[in-house]
């Protein structure tokens, strides 16, 4: 296959608002001719500037206001994993066949053409792709799908040209290619959205699933935000030669095969998959899912990928320092999604498991980052778009949403949504759209006071709430760090290290969720301090919470006499605190084994999962020959063998030999 960019010409149009001397395009492209039309004027000087990834074109004299059109000749190269590159597969036959596909993001766009390549810089595109159709291509029918419907196909001299329709306004990064000779399956949901899915010849009966879930999620998005699905079409293409999981190209989705194909044949029941698994807790959780976790994954990655046409392709951030919000964002409303479609999958509670512990685990250090950081460099991008805005973001988000009320949040977004359709927002413009939502309620909340504790220092806090006399507990706050030792906490914050904290909580005789704000160190709540209270009702705060040692103790009682007095999300929470707050130092591992009796009787595979983790975190670090070791084998299965036996399975000695 050979694809060529020599001699294609792009005329780009342009408004000049005000006089300017120069340009600034991005672009590392080879230019070998530039010509301005409309009111010709001559070019003096053009050169890189490699610093920022620039080329500089300067004219002779200035342009005066009005709009130009910059017509360019350039050469671009073929990537290996970003920009356009080349990806392989085998076939039956053990032959290799070639695709073409695109990976503009964060800054890749400018790699095959010249562009303002960053996402405030919005345009149309008039795409026209074409390609060398050989005698084997055209057998196999090589074809070309983009962002919008091809218009038409026409082959000439050899060669096949596709002429899409134009783009809405949207960034360069979103823009997406692929050539290849996957074939579609194809689908309409029940809004009339066509919906397909490519693959390769030989996986076509594997989209089924993927293909199945996602119709119907569009719809319920569309529900959501109060605004139709904003393209013609939305096509999925799964890549086996793919360097991201997913990149969200808007109309036209990219992900790894592994990621989303799925097929009964290839994938073992839960009894087949759990018994290969080592960890006996871990055995115990996948099987009382009584669902695939390939089929899960699938759930979460293509649904991710949806939310994003509107959170990020709709709507997209001014500047990289936002990216975290627009992922925050997509991974909270794809757990909604996913929950009002597959509820048993209990996709909000396994996220507090999964993404919340993998967040702490990475905030925990003194050398962390803020969310919310200064990008002024291509290295910067790729901090930013690392996991910690995935995680964290949803985290915080899912606790805002909280605070507010779901109904304020859900017209807060809606109008954050239209406000800013086919343009830019940043996180100060859905502060204030949710902070008018929360005042329509009646109750006003500073979203932007809140917000900026969370995002612009890094880290996150230990709550304490302990007996204070008999009649209030105290309500403190402080920066948890896995090494209390540390002398430093990092860099300064401008909040020092104290976060605006919305503590919710249950009493042993109030099962409805109280909320105490606590906006500075210390803060208290009333109550008569008989048996216990649990604070982070549902753990939809991104913070951990100690007590003192009789409330721990009332817990545990709590749970070995009755667990079910608590939510899912709660029995997995007092578990992953308490292994956090261990290995901080804040808490004896003792205190995290108490907490865990209860756990033969648990049903729900969330808290088995916390405690399969929680374990985990004391095993890793024992040699597997010590006596501390062979006895937390034995406690465990002391905890897992009433479920075990329970599902069917037989105990041959092997596991626990």
């Amino acid at each position: 296959m050979t694809v060529c960019f020599q001699g294609f010409r792009d005329k780009t149009a342009e408004e000049i608002w005000e006089r300017e001397w120069s340009h600034n395009y991005h672009g590392v492209s080879s230019f070998t001719h530039f010509v301005i039309l409309a009111a010709y004027r001559p070019i003096r000087q053009r050169f890189q500037f490699e610093k920022n990834q620039y080329y500089v074109i300067r004219m002779s004299r200035e342009l005066t206001p009005g709009q130009y059109s910059l017509q360019v000749t350039f050469n671009g190269l073929l990537g290996d994993e970003v920009g356009l590159f080349v990806g392989n597969y085998k076939i039956a036959d053990n032959a290799t066949r070639s695709y073409v596909a695109s990976q503009f993001g964060p800054a890749e766009a400018r790699s095959v053409f010249p562009c303002f390549d960053e996402p405030a810089f919005k345009a149309t595109f008039n795409l026209t792709i074409s390609f060398e159709s050989t005698m084997d291509m055209a057998m196999h029918n090589y074809q070309v799908i983009s962002n919008m419907p091809a218009v038409s196909t026409v082959g000439k001299n050899g060669k096949l040209f596709a002429y899409f329709a134009t783009t809405p306004k949207m960034s360069t990064y979103l823009l997406g290619i692929v050539i290849s000779d996957f074939v579609p399956t194809l689908i309409r949901t029940s809004d009339n959205v066509p919906l397909s899915f490519y693959t390769e010849t030989s996986q076509s009966d594997k989209g089924g699933f993927a293909l199945d879930l996602t119709h119907k999620v569009i719809p319920i998005l569309s529900s959501y935000f109060g605004i139709r699905f904003p393209l013609q079409k939305m096509d999925f293409v799964a890549l086996n030669d793919f360097s991201h999981d997913m990149m969200e190209n808007w109309g036209i989705g990219m992900l790894q095969e592994k990621y989303v194909l799925w097929s009964k044949a290839n994938s073992a029941s839960e009894d087949q998959r759990a018994i290969g698994i080592d960890t006996t807790t871990l055995l115990v959780h996948q099987v009382i899912t009584y669902v695939s976790e390939d089929k899960r994954a699938i759930g979460i990655d293509t649904t991710t990928l949806l939310v994003h046409q509107w959170l990020g392709n709709l709507v997209t951030f001014k500047w990289w320092n936002d990216f975290w919000l627009y992922k925050g964002l997509t991974y909270h409303v794809m757990g909604k999604a996913l929950s009002s479609l597959k509820p048993t999958w209990q996709i909000p509670e396994d996220y507090f498991v999964e993404l919340v512990r993998e967040a702490f685990e990475e905030d925990g250090y003194a050398s962390s980052r803020p969310l919310r950081m200064n990008v002024t460099s291509y290295d910067d991008m790729e901090d930013v778009t690392g996991f910690l805005s995935d995680s964290k973001g949803g985290a915080v988000i899912g606790m805002l949403e909280d605070y507010l009320g779901a109904v304020a949040y859900q017209n807060g977004l809606k109008r954050f949504l239209t406000q800013n359709a086919y343009g830019n927002a940043d996180a100060e413009d859905l502060w204030k759209v949710l902070r008018n939502a929360s005042c329509a309620t009646g109750s006003c909340v500073d979203v932007k006071k809140m917000m900026d504790t969370w995002t612009l220092q890094m880290g996150f806090p230990v709550v304490s709430v302990k007996r204070d006399g008999s009649s209030k507990y105290s309500v403190s706050q402080k920066r948890f760090l896995f090494d209390n030792r540390t002398q430093s906490t990092g860099d300064p914050s401008p909040y020092n290290y104290l976060w605006s904290i919305p503590v919710t909580y249950i009493t042993s005789r109030q099962s409805q969720k109280t909320t105490l704000a606590l906006d500075g160190k210390v803060g208290s709540i009333t109550w008569s301090g008989e048996d216990w209270i649990k604070a982070n009702y549902r753990h939809t705060g991104f913070y951990l919470v100690e007590y003192d040692n009789a409330n721990w103790d009332n817990l545990a009682a709590q749970l070995k006499a009755n667990y079910s007095v608590f939510d899912t999300a709660d029995r997995a929470g007092l578990v992953q605190d308490l292994s956090f707050l261990a290995r901080g130092g804040i808490a004896k591992y003792s205190r995290l084994l108490a907490m865990t009796e209860y756990m033969q009787n648990e049903t729900e595979f969330v808290p088995w999962k916390a405690f399969d983790r929680s374990i985990g975190d004391i095993t890793r670090y024992l040699p597997p020959t010590s006596q501390t070791y062979k006895n937390m084998k034995k406690y465990t299965w002391f905890q897992v063998k009433k479920k075990y036996f329970q599902l069917g399975f037989v105990d041959t000695g092997s596991t626990m030999e």
